[in-house]
C-alpha cells in the first residue's frame, strides 16, 4: 500500500530552501510523470493513488503546473490509466507518454506496450497508432539526437531496448546486449555525443551502452552497487553521475553511494566509484538542474532512523 499526497513545494536556489505551495495539486499522485513543456509549464500525468483506505489504483488524469502563478490546472485525461510510465518532450512541443502499468483485476497489474501524445495547445491526449516493440514499465526514456529517443529496460521477459523516431512516429527494436538481464527502474542518461547508458535496474548493477547509431553493447564495467530506481544525470559532455538506488541483491538496501560513468573505450563507457555520499540512502528521488548549473537531488524513498529521511535534499556542485 502507498500513501499519496497532493501537496507541492518549490526550491528557491537563491535562498537555498524549499517553500510549500499554498495551492495544491488537482489530484494526489505517486509514480506519475512530470515533463517540462516548451513554455516552462510542467505536465503531470497519471500515477498511483489511494482509491480507498488500503486500496491503490491508477489515474488517467493529468494536470499542468504554471510557475508564473504557482497553480495547477486539470487538462484532458490520458487515453488509459498509467503509472510508472515514461515521458519525453518532442521537438514540436508535444509530449510522448510510453508504457507503464495499470490494474487488471483485484490483484494483477498489466504492463502496457502502447503510447500516447499530449498536445499542450489543445490540452488533450491522443493514442499513438504505433505500439512499442514490447511492454515496458519503470523504464527510462532519453533523447539521444534530434528527434530520436532511446527506451531502456522495463521488462524481465524481453531484454531488448528500443528507440522512438519522431520523424516517422514509430518504435524500433535495438536488440539486447550480450548476456543482458531484465531491468526495472534503470538509470538512463545520454552523453553529448548521443551515446546512452542504461545503468542498473538488475541485481548485478551492470551497465549497457547504446551507441549514437543504435548498437547495444554490454560494457563489462559494472557499478559498485546493484542500483534500481537510481538517478542518472550528465555533469560533463562525457560524464554521467549515477546516484543512490535500491540494491535488491543486498536486502533491498537503499544506497547513499554515487558512481560516475565516463564515455570512451572499446565498449562505450567505463564506470568508477566515487568518494561522494549522500548522508542518507536515496531511491526514487528527483534530480533537477538548477539555473546555476548545479543539480538538486531530493525526496524519494530514504532510510528511516536518526538521519534525515523522506525530506532529504542535496546539491551537487558541478564546478
Amino acid at each position: 500500500n502507498i500513501s499519496t499526497t497532493d501537496r507541492a513545494e518549490v526550491y528557491l536556489e537563491g535562498l537555498q530552501r524549499f517553500t510549500e505551495l499554498g495551492n495544491r495539486m488537482v489530484h494526489d499522485r505517486a509514480s506519475h510523470s512530470a515533463t517540462k513543456l516548451a513554455d516552462g509549464r510542467v505536465l503531470h500525468a497519471g500515477g498511483w493513488f489511494e482509491g480507498a483506505p488500503g486500496l491503490t489504483s491508477v489515474r488517467s488524469s493529468a494536470e499542468i503546473f504554471d510557475p508564473a502563478t504557482n497553480t495547477f490546472t486539470q487538462v484532458g485525461d490520458m487515453t488509459k490509466q498509467r503509472a510508472d510510465h515514461a515521458a519525453a518532450l518532442l521537438p514540436d512541443g508535444r509530449v510522448l507518454i510510453t508504457g507503464g502499468s495499470r490494474p487488471n483485476g483485484p490483484s494483477f497489474l498489466e504492463d502496457l506496450d502502447d503510447a500516447e501524445i499530449f498536445n499542450p495547445t489543445t490540452g488533450m491526449f491522443t493514442a499513438l497508432p504505433a505500439l512499442m516493440t514490447h511492454t515496458r514499465t519503470t523504464h527510462g526514456i532519453v533523447e539521444t539526437g534530434p528527434g530520436l529517443y532511446v527506451l531502456g529496460g522495463g521488462s524481465d521477459v524481453d531484454f531488448r531496448h528500443g528507440r522512438f523516431d519522431f520523424a516517422t512516429m514509430l518504435f524500433e527494436d535495438l536488440g539486447a546486449a550480450v548476456s543482458d538481464r531484465g531491468r526495472f527502474g534503470p538509470a538512463v542518461a545520454a552523453f553529448d555525443s548521443g551515446g546512452v547508458v542504461i545503468a542498473g535496474g538488475d541485481t548485478l548493477g551492470t551497465v549497457v551502452y547504446v551507441t549514437p547509431e543504435g548498437r547495444v553493447v554490454q560494457t563489462g564495467s559494472g557499478m559498485n552497487a546493484a542500483r534500481s530506481y537510481a538517478q542518472a544525470v550528465r555533469i560533463k559532455p562525457d560524464q554521467i553521475l549515477v546516484t543512490g538506488g535500491i540494491d535488491f541483491s543486498n536486502g533491498s538496501f537503499i544506497e547513499s553511494s554515487i558512481d560516475i560513468i565516463v564515455e570512451g573505450g572499446v565498449n562505450g563507457s567505463s564506470t568508477f566509484g566515487t568518494p561522494l555520499r549522500f548522508t542518507t540512502g536515496m531511491a526514487f528521488h528527483a534530480a533537477a538542474p538548477l539555473p546555476s548549473g548545479d543539480i538538486l537531488f531530493c525526496g524519494g524513498l530514504n532510510e528511516d532512523g536518526s538521519l534525515p529521511n523522506k525530506t532529504a535534499a542535496f546539491i551537487f556542485d558541478v564546478r
